[in-house]
């Protein structure tokens, strides 16, 4: 029985590695047939990447990875600037402290004649949150830092725009349409604006000393998180700035999209400085991106600079966040019974179109009294007349474009509304891209200043009135009401102006175009608070007691 069972299994052996290499024979041959199946379907499902074309944002992203550290002109670390498609150089912002870029580009157009002037690096979601966590860190280095050290990293800020008095102008025009010489007030305005910020750093602190057994010490809140409109002046951003490191809050400033450079020179210089890493960060961001630092927890306030309406807006959503607004509003202009029309005219004629008549003191709104309204309306015709327009970069233009197409759009548009409201066109109204004659309108009816809407154009809308207590009616109905001036000869009527008049400043035989930084600007609407570079320090911090027995 034995025998016979090896005899079997010595015969089954060959034939079981027959069977097996049967088995892989048939294997292998499905696995031919079916093989460019599966790597087609492998190609499908799990592409292969491609490298990217020279020029590209991928090609610009590779190359900024590779880039090595090297020393900036102005002294400070920086990373080395990536050329931009078609040779443009990208300007980095600053994030933390550090001037940097991120994996996509913004191209900066100018509005009047829509050429490139400007390529900037965009943060990426996660260097936003890097600035947001930076500055956190930031509140305790910052504020242990001396009021006199942050005063004099102001002064240095101030002295350096005014190195750099003979730049800034150009790209300032560039971006954003204003003339060349109103370019130069805005930079010699951001300076002086950075020299009260310094000053009032010291005065603020010496208010908010310490005794031996008690004390009541201005704390910031937090960091703070401060936005930019489309139209929004290097003089106040200066002044944003200035204000959150005046009490020691670190700051994450948001330029506006359509002209962040005035802010990047401002990080530029910042970053030669001896701030705490994480003080500050300019961040270049497309609207909806600035969403995540808004609504960010560690930033309990919030500043925006524009129209009011939209600070509104903000508001429903920051229920727990303190808002503080630069507002954009309707300056007014009194004309009275007694007024020299035709130097009212001048003023108003100059005003209306300053910074292309979308600064937030410029003059949109005229009230003139009954006896002189035919005489005003003549001479501010032929006042307007005087102005030249065209290319913002001559010595001799008065008025440049609006800053964009999208804003260009909505100012004809109210035009051509108002008109058929009833208002008479009585000059200008034509466009040019995105430039318009200096316009004006008679006649305007009431209801053209009630909605939310701020006109953002070089316009004057003109209307009657009899009595004081109709004008101040009129002002009262107007939702963003900033300031008024009032054009009278009689002490005691500018004197009842004032009274009457629900507005935050009153100017008397001028414009309400003139601004004390350092004080408040315009009117509180509930929590929407009106800001002043002392009321933005005060708003940024909260009072805290100390006492000892």
């Amino acid at each position: 029985m034995e025998q016979v069972l090896k005899r079997n299994a010595f015969t089954a052996i060959p034939v079981l590695g027959v069977v097996l290499v049967l088995g892989v024979v048939l294997v292998l041959g499905v696995v031919l047939v079916l093989l460019p199946s599966l790597v087609a379907v492998i190609t499908i499902a799990v592409p292969i990447p491609r490298p990217p074309t020279l020029g590209t944002p991928h090609s610009v992203m590779a190359r900024s990875v590779k880039r090595r550290t090297r020393r900036s002109a102005i002294g400070g670390p920086m990373e080395a600037r990536t050329p931009a498609p078609g040779g443009m150089e990208i300007r980095p912002f600053l994030l933390a402290g550090r001037r940097t870029l991120g994996r996509e580009t913004m191209e900066i157009r100018s509005p009047y004649d829509h050429r490139p002037v400007a390529r900037v690096g965009v943060p990426t979601p996660q260097q936003i949150m890097e600035a947001a966590e930076a500055a956190d860190a930031a509140r305790s280095p910052l504020a242990a830092l001396a009021p006199e050290k942050r005063a004099h990293i102001l002064d240095h800020v101030a002295v350096r725009l005014r190195d750099r008095a003979d730049q800034l102008p150009k790209l300032i025009t560039d971006q954003q349409g204003l003339p060349i010489r109103v370019s130069r007030q805005v930079v010699a305005r951001a300076g002086a604006v950075l020299r009260w910020a310094a000053a009032e750093t010291l005065k603020w602190h010496d208010r908010s000393a310490e005794a031996d057994r008690s004390a009541v010490v201005a704390s910031p809140r937090s960091a703070v998180i401060a936005l930019g409109a489309h139209a929004t002046p290097a003089n106040l951003q200066a002044g944003l700035l200035g204000a959150a490191l005046g009490v020691g809050a670190p700051i994450v400033l948001v330029p506006s999209p359509v002209a962040p450079a005035a802010p990047l020179v401002l990080a530029e210089i910042l970053a030669e400085t001896d701030l705490p890493p994480g003080s500050v960060s300019v961040l270049p961001l497309p609207p909806e991106r600035s969403d995540a630092l808004v609504m960010n927890r560690r930033f309990s306030v919030v500043v925006y600079a524009g129209p009011a309406a939209t600070g509104w807006a903000f508001k429903e959503e920051l229920l727990r966040k303190r808002l503080l607004v630069e507002p954009g509003g309707y300056p007014v202009v009194l004309v009275m019974a007694d007024a020299d029309v035709r130097a009212a005219a001048r003023s108003v004629a100059v005003y209306m179109g300053y910074q292309a008549g979308h600064s937030g003191i410029g003059v949109q709104r005229v009230l003139v009294h009954n006896m002189v309204y035919d005489a005003f309306l003549d001479a501010l015709v032929a006042a307007v007349g005087d102005l030249s327009t065209g290319d913002p970069l001559d010595e001799s233009t008065d008025l440049g474009p609006v800053c964009n197409e999208r804003v260009a759009d909505a100012f004809d548009a109210w035009i051509s509304e108002t008109v058929a409201a009833g208002a008479r066109l009585v000059a200008g109204g034509t466009r040019r891209r995105n430039a318009f004659a200096p316009t004006v309108l008679a006649d305007v009816p009431d209801e053209q200043f009630a909605g939310e809407d701020v006109v953002s154009g070089p316009a004057a809308a003109i209307s009657r009135f009899g009595w004081l207590h109709e004008a101040a009616g009129i002002v009262a109905a107007m939702p963003d009401r900033l300031s008024a001036g009032v054009f009278t000869h009689d002490a005691g009527v500018a004197r009842r102006a004032f009274e009457a008049l629900p507005v935050g400043a009153v100017t008397v035989g001028a414009v309400p175009s003139f601004r004390l930084d350092p004080v408040p600007h315009g009117t509180a609407h509930g929590e929407v608070v009106r800001a002043g570079l002392r009321r933005l320090m005060r708003e940024m911090t909260y009072e805290r007691v100390f006492v000892s027995e």
